[in-house]
């Protein structure tokens, strides 16, 4: 369905009965945090009710029914958060009230509340603006879609920078029938398919054997010293101001791929160049397979598989993690199945 389609479709329909199930759940959970009667089964149930509204917009389709009507959802849930902090209120204040058993059962009861609350205030509503503006204002289907997939790897890279913020990268990976670029855009990409490095926002293109077209593009940063969040908002930035990828995401039937990688340095200085994730290209194997990977851990034996190879690192990357699409696309050229040729290449590590 294209987001924003007719008010009164299915989705607007299913918002409502959310937004309901949600009122509902609230004005009986008000009325349990007021010690108005109401029996643990009906407490129960309420709960229950806020959890499946959070199951029914879960996924690329739920959060679809979300971007077409927000404010539908915004009153119950800001009332079912404060309601969130009113019920432990209670517990804490009313702990020697309850028999033990049933303290054991509300408390379960609140962590179970709490979850369905951030999952539909923070994971549903909380991403409205950030899909929005990753599409570019866009209400194509495949558009939104890989906008909203963008946006799930950009949260989680957002949720594992706390072990890991020296350096971030996304590669995103895009498949279909595109017919040639616009004259601008077309210079675009010659100017960002020239970086050796594969630094922040190289692009690289290929023709696969059906035919279509795939472009690679990538997003990186490095920082020695920052705050945590400013890697991805970076990266997020940049995404959002591709012209190239935009262009390319308004193709019927665009396919997408990405790998994303947050990292402490542990092999190779913090720059751009180290970031993962890495490319397949040496100086005189451009034209190989495209192979793009990233790592966590160490290889400890990198380079002397690169020179057993006959193999030299660009200048400028000295991370081991380079080795890995290298040695891939080399086994590949050397005509061993993609498989194969990954397989046969770790278990050198």
């Amino acid at each position: 369905q294209v987001v924003g389609q007719r008010q009164g479709g299915h989705v607007i329909e299913l918002l409502t009965a959310c937004a309901e199930d949600l009122a509902s759940a609230a004005t009986t959970i008000a009325r349990w945090v007021a010690g108005d009667g109401i029996p643990e089964e009906a407490l129960t149930a309420a709960v229950e009710q806020c959890e499946q509204v959070a199951h029914e917009l879960r996924g690329f389709a739920g959060m679809s029914a979300v971007l077409a009507a927000p404010d539908l959802l915004a009153s119950p849930v800001a009332r079912l958060r404060d309601l969130a902090e009113s019920f432990e209120t209670r517990l804490d204040a009313e702990a020697d009230q309850f028999r033990p058993s049933v303290m054991e059962r509300l408390n379960a009861l609140l962590v179970r509340f709490k979850d369905a609350c951030f999952a539909v205030a923070r994971d549903r509503l909380g991403n409205v603006e950030r899909l929005r503006a990753l599409a570019r204002g866009s209400t194509r289907s495949d558009h939104v879609r890989a906008a909203y997939y963008l946006n799930v790897a950009l949260n989680a890279l957002d949720r594992l920078e706390v072990r890991g913020r020296d350096s971030a990268g996304l590669q995103v990976y895009v498949r279909g029938s595109f017919g040639a670029l616009p004259e601008a855009l077309e210079q675009d990409f010659q100017a960002r398919s020239g970086d050796p490095r594969f630094g922040h926002t190289a692009a690289r293109r290929a023709r696969l054997a059906d035919g279509s077209e795939a472009y690679s593009l990538v997003y990186k940063v490095a920082a020695e010293v920052g705050e945590l969040g400013d890697n991805v908002a970076a990266i997020r930035a940049a995404i959002i101001d591709d012209a190239l990828l935009h262009h390319l995401l308004e193709t019927s039937d665009v396919e997408l791929d990405l790998l994303a990688h947050t990292r402490w340095a542990s092999v190779g200085v913090i720059n751009e160049a180290n970031a993962h994730p890495l490319n397949h290209e040496l100086e005189g194997y451009e034209d190989r397979a495209n192979v793009v990977a990233a790592l966590n851990g160490d290889v400890d034996n990198y380079r002397a598989l690169m020179d057993e190879a006959g193999l030299a690192m660009p200048e400028g990357i000295t991370t081991d993690a380079k080795v890995i699409p290298v040695l891939v696309a080399h086994a590949m050229a050397a005509g061993q199945a993609p498989a194969e040729a990954f397989r046969r290449t770790v278990a050198r590590f």
